[in-house]
């Protein structure tokens, strides 16, 4: 659990992306195309094979959600976050596949504990993705943060804060790794809005 640096990992796509980040917005990269950090982690959840996903929006995950639209990922918007857990904690037990749920900063991802902590006592393979204020603004005690990690950690598998866009490909596959190893349970990864927001240059294989 925590905020651990990730592992290094020799001729992946966390070092193509690297290798493609100085291209200024305005130039290309043979092999590769500009897409914002919800981008990347939309076309991660399809490479695993996600076609649902519950949430709920706010301003801090809007960059990850507005990814969502046109897109062959079906998106379900409840009434309230603790929904969205429970909907996606149900979905995972009632299918057999992993069950995926997006909120925004503060009382969004303070409104999952109970989901968390249900799929945790029950084994359950869910995702949660949380916005988080940008990165500048973290300890400011900024509008809607909260210290997410901090508050999640108890009931989830493992609970990381991406700081790093670079880091988006490796934070996925590994919430997805976790999810499943030993024990399934939940997963929990917060998303700084600067870097969900921004664009870069990114191998076509991401």
């Amino acid at each position: 659990n925590g905020t651990q640096a990730p592992r290094p990992m020799s001729g992946s796509a966390v070092q193509q992306i690297r290798a493609t980040s100085d291209v200024s917005k305005s130039g290309s990269v043979a092999g590769s195309r500009m897409l914002s950090g919800g981008e990347v982690i939309f076309n991660l959840l399809e490479e695993h094979g996600i076609d649902t996903v519950f949430g709920y929006s706010g301003g801090a995950v809007l960059p990850l959600i507005d990814a969502f639209h046109g897109k062959g990922i079906k998106w379900i918007q409840s009434a309230h976050e603790q929904c969205s857990g429970h909907s996606a904690t149900a979905y995972a037990k009632s299918t057999g596949k992993f069950g995926v749920c997006i909120v925004t900063s503060g009382p969004g991802i303070t409104n999952l504990v109970t989901p968390l902590q249900d799929a945790l006592s029950d084994g359950v393979p869910l995702i949660v993705f949380s916005g988080q204020v940008p990165t500048g603004a973290m300890g400011t005690d900024a509008f809607q943060e909260c210290p997410a990690t901090e508050i999640t950690r108890p009931c989830t598998k493992w609970s990381y804060v991406c700081l790093d866009f670079n880091q988006l490909p490796w934070a996925v596959n590994e919430a997805f790794r976790i999810a499943t190893s030993g024990r399934p349970g939940p997963v929990h990864i917060d998303l700084p809005k600067d870097i969900v927001s921004m664009k870069m240059q990114v191998p076509d294989a991401v």
